[in-house]
């Protein structure tokens, strides 16, 4: 959508997650991307050939002309700063419905404190080049959006594989501000809106992503989560 419409800087907005795409190894789908800018905001539509379109995500894009703030990153690491043991990698593609490959290796550092969340993510050497090739490289912007630490902190509660309680996937972005391209190693704050309890079947964070300058290169506000239980995901092979 940024280079179709030629929008140097864009805000994305009523972002919402309808169909979860779930395809089995290997196997390819046709997907789409639909952008109308006959209307204004622009609208788009991401969606998969299944046996018929399926709509995935739909949403709204308009430019935006004021200049990227910045963040003090050195005050926001001495306020958030009780340092959190990183997942295994390995052990949690075994243990529940997901699997990442190896460019999600990327998170070195998570610290806690309250409700905030500050993630230090640099992605793999081998990988960096992609960086220069895409705007918003998927595995940095994936682990940026992270907020499984916040979330089981709250609960006082280890995720795990056998989890019936549920987990909670992405619903809706209110908006996602767009500044620059996601360099190789950026830092990730993320804030609950909203104390976080056993029942809550939404919850929402606001995430700052800056460059190790302090420079805001992409902001969500109002990232709603919602519940999923595990018997409504089937994991395909």
């Amino acid at each position: 959508a940024f280079y179709q419409t030629g929008f140097k800087q864009m805000v994305l907005h009523d972002v919402q997650f309808n169909t979860p795409l779930v395809p089995a190894d290997r196997e390819d789908v046709r997907i789409h991307t639909v952008i109308n800018q006959s209307t204004q905001p622009a609208t788009f539509v991401i969606a998969s050939l299944q046996q018929g379109w399926i709509e995935h995500i739909t949403g709204k894009a308009a430019a935006i002309e004021t200049s990227a703030p910045e963040i003090d990153l050195d005050s926001l690491k001495q306020r958030i700063h009780t340092e959190m043991m990183l997942p295994d990698m390995n052990e949690y593609n075994q243990s529940t419905v997901f699997s990442f490959g190896p460019r999600w290796h990327s998170i070195r550092h998570c610290f806690l404190h309250g409700n905030e969340l500050l993630l230090e993510i640099a992605i793999g050497d081998e990988f960096v080049n992609e960086c220069h090739e895409l705007l918003l490289h998927p595995a940095l912007l994936d682990n940026a959006l992270t907020t499984i630490p916040l979330i089981y902190a709250s609960m006082n509660h280890k995720p795990t594989g056998k989890d019936t309680a549920g987990f909670f996937l992405p619903f809706s972005y209110e908006r996602i501000f767009i500044y620059k391209p996601l360099p190789a190693r950026i830092f990730s704050h993320v804030k609950s809106l909203q104390v976080i309890e056993e029942n809550s079947e939404f919850i929402q964070f606001d995430i700052v992503i800056v460059d190790p300058g302090g420079n805001v290169v992409v902001q969500v506000d109002k990232y709603t989560l919602k519940r999923t239980h595990l018997n409504k995901i089937n994991k395909k092979k």
